[in-house]
């Protein structure tokens, strides 16, 4: 940098004369000084002031490099990702151990998983009556033995077979309160799904099994006319209304071409409930 030279000139001052001294006052002269001072190149021209009030020299801050600044940012995700890789490992290891505890002997902490039940409904279908596994109808129209059968089938069902003394108890209370809402006659008869075969001489369901006499609740046994013998002319069974002490026997022998009522029977429908 250049320099500049500072340069103080020579100044001479006579010396007062007092009153009582009438000599020639001698001279009194103050020396050349002469400064070297440096200029920066933000320095100001010099100023005799800042002799007098000297500034403190500012200091000049170094600023960080960008390579500084790269090798910060990958210091601190480097210890990010060990702090990170640190708890997972401990979390890891925290949770081997806790599925080692259950699998040795599951303490109250470790519940066996709940069982799964599983419960079975039965229902019917609207105008259908359930009783125990299957669903009963009362067809109202009258038709031939082998007509009501076929609105039956139409239905997915079928002329009902009797399998039981229960059964037989249930339809013949079902049949006691129709017939008396309805205000039917007691002559008034319904079909059900036992017919019989003449060649044969059996009577069999319409699932093709044969017919369990001691199952059998005819109206009047071996009567020619509405009992257990079979007739000529007479090729299916039918129920009717009965007294309350005689209802569970009022099955009748009759021509399959005659007009009645009809019982039509068909399994429940089932449907499954999961839950814990």
């Amino acid at each position: 940098m250049a320099a500049a030279e500072v340069t103080y000139a020579d100044v001479k001052l006579p010396k007062s004369k007092g009153k009582a001294d009438n000599r020639l006052s001698s001279e009194v002269t103050y020396s050349e000084v002469r400064r070297l001072r440096k200029l920066t190149e933000d320095s100001q021209p010099f100023d005799s002031s800042e002799m007098r009030n000297p500034q403190p020299r500012r200091q000049t801050k170094r600023r960080p490099t960008a390579e500084r600044g790269a090798l910060l940012v990958l210091s601190v995700l480097l210890a990010a990702a060990i702090i990170a890789l640190s708890v997972t490992q401990i979390n890891c290891r925290n949770t081997h151990s806790e599925l080692k505890m259950c699998k040795a002997s599951p303490p109250p902490s470790c519940p066996p998983p709940p069982e799964v039940k599983e419960e079975t409904f039965q229902k019917c279908e609207e105008g259908w009556e359930k009783h125990g596994r299957n669903c009963y109808y009362l067809n109202t129209t009258k038709s031939t033995w082998n007509d009501s059968r076929r609105f039956c089938i139409d239905r997915g069902s079928d002329l009902v077979k009797i399998d039981s003394r229960e059964e037989q108890t249930f339809l013949g209370k079902k049949l006691r309160r129709f017939m008396n809402q309805m205000k039917m006659n007691e002559t008034e008869t319904f079909w059900i799904g036992l017919t019989e075969s003449k060649e044969e001489e059996i009577r069999f369901w319409v699932d093709g099994s044969p017919l369990n006499e001691s199952l059998s609740f005819w109206s009047e046994p071996g009567n020619k006319h509405g009992g257990n013998e079979i007739v000529e002319g007479q090729c299916s069974v039918r129920m009717g209304r009965k007294t309350k002490e005689e209802e569970m026997m009022n099955w009748f022998n009759t021509s399959c071409v005659d007009p009645h009522r009809s019982i039509c029977e068909k399994a429940a429908n089932v449907s499954r409930c999961f839950f814990h």
